[in-house]
């Protein structure tokens, strides 16, 4: 008995250690999805919450992370924050020589300090990492951070050299194959031209940017490219084309949160709309710039958007309002030592912030020797259970070798038994995150192959399906080792039919548009089975698996779940137009407990465990499993379910 209390208490431990890590990924992967989904706050209270995990998340996590909670503060407009987020991260990755984790929190400080005006800062901080990139050989990295710099030049009038930067990092986008520097390249060279007064020509090079962005999916960018095109149609005097580009701006940073992006595109619409002679809508868009320079703390476009204002009263004839704007426009125009202010408030919180993290680490130093020694003290217990459970594994061998063969053979051919479905449990299990992983690789490379890449964009596909036909054989060999093991327990409730069908639908998407197959779920809205609703999913996955597998390319699989007028039962289907099955086929399946696997239409290979394992759960959940099938029409399976409450 105490071997076996010592046994779990092992097993407890390792379950608990793997599940923390398991949830530090999936609080990653969810905060990496809020991001992507441009729910800023909620990407922000994911990663800050993995970092309360001061001892479980390592150095290159904790940096990454405050690298990417800073590039959304940036994005918001929160420059004083995301500035000393990224200190903490540039301090960290020195500390720990992360050399591309130090290069990409320098490039974010020196986008920042770019804003605020401290361009000789920004230089320097762009050039070393553009630097530490050259030598990681990180060309999309270089390139982004070579931008930063020739943004710089371009603001103080540099823009031979910036034309330079622009070219180089043209051809080397080309030359790796980087589509979204490429767009880049294409946008900073359409602001060169539209400070060289070239209009003509930096509408031609935004288009090109434009085009890419909209074809790769880059939907931030292109929201930033229809805002220079609308600034360039102000300065050709075409303000209606300029708000129809201005709007569509709008629409897009708004639902990224681009803060700043969104104060230049409303001031410059409150631009076209004063040349409109429509004041109203002018100082709309312009209270709005206002409204969020309060927000972000961008002081540097203030003294803009008053001149612009005071212009626009002035249009009207209100000379008083117009004079009071152009004297705040005056107050504020004094940028530089506002500038020095910010900077040295940013300098003090991050060092503040610093030093409040250094308590942080010293007090929980503390806590971890005070949880070593109880961890020790915990050991020494475990050792001694450890000890006893031996002599009494001993004495039990003892007993084993003084009882009978025919007993001896039994229990041990028994312990193989459990032994071998425990181990498929334990791979399954195990296999299912990198699985599942791979999965999501591959689905993330598919999204981002391009369109004439037909071959690459063929075999994506197959390993898909393939990582996908891995996926459910590792699913079929865990839900079948546990029920083996009689561990599966069964706790049926009422369970809405289609919901469930609509769920494992969505598992195949990739599937069914790689063979062109179409699903006819004809399962009523209100129709409610009584069953363990894991076993339910479980039963039917693999009955969709199988349509599929077997469907030919163009074909459609119907689902249908209804209410039996005569039984009360629920009679459930799913009917394929596929390759079909003969009789003995179909006698096999039915009458014997054996795997039986066939290759699919598309060469795809099968464990053989599926319908055992469906006929398995349908028996359990006291329901009736038919079959009919004939080659080269389909195959129809019908189950009689109880009906839910």
């Amino acid at each position: 008995m105490r071997w076996n209390i010592y046994i779990g208490l092992v097993a407890s431990m390792m379950f608990s250690f793997n599940s923390l890590g398991q949830s530090i990924d999936v609080m990653i992967e969810r905060a990496d999805s809020c991001a992507r989904l441009a729910d800023y706050d909620c990407a922000v209270s994911q990663y800050e919450e993995v970092l309360s995990y001061h001892d479980d998340v390592s150095g290159t996590v904790f940096v990454q992370i405050n690298n990417k909670i800073a590039d959304l503060l940036y994005k918001q407009g929160d420059f004083q924050k995301a500035y000393t987020t990224y200190q903490t991260a540039l301090r960290r990755a020195e500390e720990d020589s992360m050399m591309h984790e130090k290069a990409t929190a320098l490039e974010g400080m020196s986008h920042i300090l770019w804003r605020y005006g401290d361009n000789v800062k920004s230089i320097h901080s762009a050039m070393e990492s553009i630097g530490i990139y050259k030598a990681l050989v990180d060309t999309a990295s270089l390139i982004s951070s070579s931008h930063i710099l020739a943004g710089i030049y371009v603001s103080i009038g540099e823009l031979d050299k910036a034309e330079d930067i622009y070219q180089s990092t043209l051809h080397m986008a080309k030359a790796s194959y980087d589509s979204v520097g490429l767009a880049s390249c294409y946008e900073y060279i359409g602001i060169v031209r539209f400070f060289e007064e070239r209009y003509d020509q930096a509408i031609h090079f935004y288009m090109k940017s434009l085009s890419m962005n909209l074809q790769i999916g880059n939907e931030l960018d292109a929201g930033v490219t229809y805002a220079n095109i609308g600034e360039v149609y102000n300065y050709l005097e075409s303000y209606d084309k300029a708000l129809t580009y201005f709007e569509k701006s709008e629409e897009i940073l708004q639902a990224h949160q681009f803060n700043s992006g969104l104060i230049v595109v409303h001031y410059s619409a409150g631009v076209s709309y004063t040349q409109l002679g429509e004041y109203e809508q002018a100082m709309d868009h312009f209270q709005k710039s206002l409204d969020l320079v309060r927000f972000t703390h961008e002081t540097r476009e203030k003294p803009e958007i008053l001149r612009l204002i005071a212009d626009c009263y002035a249009k009207q004839g209100k000379y008083a309002l117009a004079y009071q704007y152009h004297e705040r426009y005056a107050e504020t125009d004094d940028s530089l030592a506002q500038v020095n202010r910010n900077l040295e408030l940013l300098d003090v919180m991050g060092r503040y912030d610093l030093e409040e993290k250094e308590k942080l680490n010293e007090v929980l130093t503390q806590e971890n020797v005070l949880r070593g020694r109880e961890l020790a003290d915990k050991e020494t217990i475990i050792a001694q259970q450890y000890l006893f459970g031996a002599v009494l594994m001993a004495l039990l061998l003892v007993a084993f070798v003084l009882a009978s063969k025919l007993y001896r053979n039994k229990e041990l051919l028994a312990e193989a038994d459990r032994t071998k479905n425990k181990l498929f449990g334990f791979v399954a299990h195990d296999l299912k995150a990198p699985v599942a992983n791979i999965q999501m690789l591959v689905d993330m490379l598919q999204d981002e192959l391009e369109e004439d890449s037909k071959e690459a964009h063929g075999l994506v596909v197959d390993i898909n399906n393939a990582s996908h036909s891995v996926s459910m054989l590792l699913n079929d060999l865990l839900s079948w080792s546990i029920a083996q093991q009689r561990g599966f327990a069964f706790n049926p409730k009422s369970v809405q039919l289609k919901g469930a069908v609509e769920h494992c639908v969505d598992l195949f998407n990739n599937q069914l548009a790689y063979k062109s197959l179409k699903v006819d779920n004809q399962v009523q809205e209100d129709v409610l089975v009584w069953m363990d609703e894991n076993a339910l999913l479980a039963i039917i996955r693999n009955l969709i698996s199988n349509a599929v597998k077997f469907s030919s390319t163009g074909g459609c699989i119907t689902i249908a779940g209804a209410v039996s007028d005569q039984s009360g039962h629920v009679l459930f289907s799913i009917q394929d137009d596929g390759v079909g099955m003969t009789p003995e086929q179909l006698n096999k399946i039915l009458f014997t407990s054996t795997f039986t696997t066939q290759r699919g239409t598309a060469n795809e290979k099968g464990s053989g465990m599926g319908l055992n394992l469906v006929k398995e759960f349908v028996e359990k959940s006291n329901g009736e499993l038919n079959i009919t099938s004939q080659v080269e029409v389909g195959t129809k399976i019908t189950i009689v379910l109880k009906a839910g409450e």
